[in-house]
C-alpha cells in the first residue's frame, strides 16, 4: 500500500511538471556556450556508449536533430525543461538520482541513494518534460527529426535501463549519466518547416490516426498531438517505430515498453527500433524522417497496453 501510494504521488508530481509547459521567455544564457550550429543546420547529436555527444546552445523556434545511435544498445532522447537558475549539475544531484530510487523500488532492490528516497525537490513542479525527442533507436541507427524549442535551459536525457540502472544516472557521482545541457537561446531560427509525405494525429480518445499511408524510400512524418493524458507509468502517449522480423513478439515489445515494470526499458530491446517521437504537450507537431525498406514493421507508443489504445499499428512495405 505505501508503494502504491508513493506512485501515485510520483504520478501527479510527474504529471504536474509534464503539463506545466509556459511560455515565458529566459535570459540569453548562452554567452559562455559555443554554438556548434548556425542557421539552417542540422544539430548533430551523437549516442556513444553512456554519453550524448551534442552542441551545448541552439536558437528557439524550429530546430532539427540528427540523432545517431554509435552505441551497443538501444537508446533516445527526451527533453526536460528546468525553471531558471537550475542546470544539468541539479538533474544530476536531485532528479536522476531519485528516479533511480524509484527504479530500484520497482525491482525490490534497497535504494541506490537512501537519503533522497522518491522525495523530488520543490523545484520539481517547474520542470517542463516537452518531449519531442527522438524515439527508441536501436544501434548503428540515424533518425532526423524538428520540433520548436521554447528559450530557456533543457537537459537531454535517456532512461532506458541497463542492469536496472537508468542510463541518465551515474552510481559514481563525479561522472555525469546519460544527460547533456542544452541552452536554447531568444535569437529564433530560421529553419522552415518540412514537406511532409505522411501525418498522424495522436489522442488518447482515438489513438493513432493516419492520413496516408507510409511508403518505400523516404518518408517525412508529421506528428500532431491532439491532446495529452498520464497513463499508468505517469507518462504520455508518444509513437516510436518497430522493424519486425520472424521472431518479433510485439506483445513481449508492447509490455518492454512500460519503464515502470520490473524489465520495462531494459536493454537489450526486445526488436529494432528506428525512432519516432517522444510525448509532447496537447497542440505540439514534430517531423521526423526514416526510410523505410521492404518489410514489416509497427508503430507503437510507450504507454501500457499500446493496443487497447489504438496505439499499436501493424504495417507492411513493399517496393
Amino acid at each position: 500500500m505505501k508503494f502504491q501510494l508513493k506512485l501515485i504521488l510520483i504520478g501527479t508530481l510527474l504529471s504536474i511538471a509534464w503539463l506545466g509547459c509556459r511560455n515565458e521567455n529566459e535570459s540569453d544564457k548562452s554567452q559562455n556556450s559555443e554554438f556548434v550550429k548556425t542557421l539552417n543546420n542540422i544539430i548533430e547529436v551523437k549516442a556513444r556508449g553512456m554519453t550524448f555527444e551534442a552542441p551545448d546552445s541552439t536558437f528557439s523556434g524550429l530546430n532539427t536533430f540528427r540523432f545517431t545511435n554509435e552505441s551497443g544498445m538501444v537508446h533516445f532522447f527526451i527533453l526536460a525543461k528546468l525553471p531558471e537558475g537550475k542546470g544539468i549539475e541539479d538533474h544530476q544531484a536531485f532528479l536522476a538520482p531519485v528516479f533511480q530510487n524509484i527504479v530500484d523500488q520497482i525491482n525490490g532492490k534497497e535504494f541506490s541513494e537512501p537519503e533522497l528516497g522518491v522525495n523530488w525537490p520543490d523545484w520539481f513542479s517547474e520542470v517542463s518534460y516537452l518531449g519531442g525527442g527522438p524515439g527508441l533507436l536501436s544501434p548503428g541507427e540515424t533518425i532526423e527529426i524538428s520540433f520548436n524549442l521554447l528559450p530557456g535551459t533543457y537537459v537531454m536525457e535517456c532512461y532506458v535501463k541497463t542492469n536496472g540502472i537508468a542510463h541518465s544516472y551515474n552510481p559514481m557521482h563525479d561522472v555525469y549519466g546519460m544527460a547533456h545541457e542544452l541552452i536554447v537561446t531568444s535569437e529564433q531560427s530560421e529553419i522552415e518547416l518540412p514537406k511532409t509525405t505522411l501525418k498522424v494525429n495522436i489522442s488518447a480518445e482515438k489513438g493513432f490516426e493516419f492520413e496516408g499511408t507510409p511508403s518505400f524510400g523516404k518518408n517525412v512524418i508529421e506528428v500532431n498531438f491532439v491532446n495529452q493524458k498520464a497513463y499508468e507509468n505517469f507518462l504520455g502517449h508518444d509513437i516510436h517505430l518497430v522493424k519486425l522480423n520472424d521472431a518479433t513478439n510485439l506483445e513481449q515489445v508492447a509490455q518492454w515498453m512500460n519503464w515502470a515494470s520490473p524489465g520495462g526499458l531494459e536493454t537489450p530491446a526486445p526488436a529494432q527500433f528506428l525512432g519516432g517521437v517522444n510525448e509532447m504537450v496537447a497542440g505540439s507537431k514534430a517531423y521526423f524522417t526514416v526510410n523505410l525498406v521492404e518489410g514489416k514493421y509497427a508503430w507503437i507508443s510507450e504507454i501500457p497496453d499500446p493496443e487497447s489504445h489504438n496505439m499499436l499499428k501493424r504495417f507492411t512495405i513493399s517496393n
